[in-house]
């Protein structure tokens, strides 16, 4: 059973969270600041950790880099108001795996969960094998050895070095999320932020804000400038999760993108 740390100062959200959170086979603990999660992490080694922006002692990303200085590799997921997007940004530029605002649908959070545990066991099961992330053995260890699997890396290696565009097909569980991030860490743009989204958690209202970024003023309710995550990935990769979720007309003003 994961331990998963719910960080946040609202009684209600931690009662909410730790039902939800029960009901999928999850050990929740909350912790209500900042000084009572680092004080967990060290005492229960959670698997995970759903971390509020805004805490009464001290800021959510200067929690974060605390809590990255404990432990560069556990996953963390920014819980915030929409008002608080950009600092949720400049989160994951930190190295927080992803954020979803207040209110959130019960169901995207949980899938978001699912996978980030899925990927951390993934990885660290390539690091005891004490290989190359790149080598077929590591690779075939773990995920099998099949023609179908060879096949897979093969072409992971030969699209790495190039600036392509590259689209991953298969079903949820399958390893999509995996596949991107070994694209990623085989090419040039390693050392570069590497941003997933999950296009099926917004609503088509906020999409094209979260992938394009706006400025203050550019809509009623936009209080402050926001990056969008194609801006937060320059350099590196962003990879787009269950793009087949966005609408028709979302996704032929996302083609011109690709393209361009």
């Amino acid at each position: 059973m994961e331990t998963i740390l719910i960080v946040d100062d609202e009684k209600e959200m931690c009662w909410m969270l730790s039902n939800l959170l029960r009901e999928e086979k999850y050990q929740p603990i909350t912790a209500g600041n900042a000084q009572e999660a680092l004080k967990a992490v060290n005492k229960t080694s959670p698997e995970l950790i759903l971390l509020d922006l805004r805490l009464p002692d001290l800021d959510g990303i200067e929690v974060l880099k605390k809590l990255k200085n404990l432990d560069r590799n556990l996953p963390v997921i920014m819980l915030t108001a929409y008002g608080d997007i950009s600092s949720a940004a400049k989160a994951m530029k930190l190295g927080a795996v992803d954020y979803i605002t207040k209110p959130f649908d019960n169901n995207g959070l949980l899938q978001l969960i699912k996978k980030t545990l899925q990927i951390k066991y993934l990885s660290r099961e390539f690091k005891n094998l004490n290989l190359p992330l790149g080598d077929k053995l590591a690779i075939g260890e773990v995920m099998g050895n099949s023609p179908q699997i060879r096949h897979i890396f093969e072409q992971v290696m030969i699209v790495a070095p190039t600036n392509m565009t590259v689209i991953l097909w298969g079903e949820s569980g399958t390893g999509k999320e995996l596949i991107s991030q070994m694209i990623h860490h085989h090419s040039p743009r390693r050392d570069k932020p590497f941003i997933p989204i999950d296009c099926g958690t917004f609503p088509e209202s906020l999409i094209e804000s979260e992938l394009f970024g706006h400025e203050k003023g550019a809509f009623t309710g936009a209080e402050t400038s926001k990056e969008g995550r194609f801006e937060l990935a320059e350099g590196g990769t962003i990879f787009l999760d269950e793009i087949n979720s966005l609408t028709e007309s979302t996704q032929r003003r996302f083609l011109r993108v690709l393209e361009e």
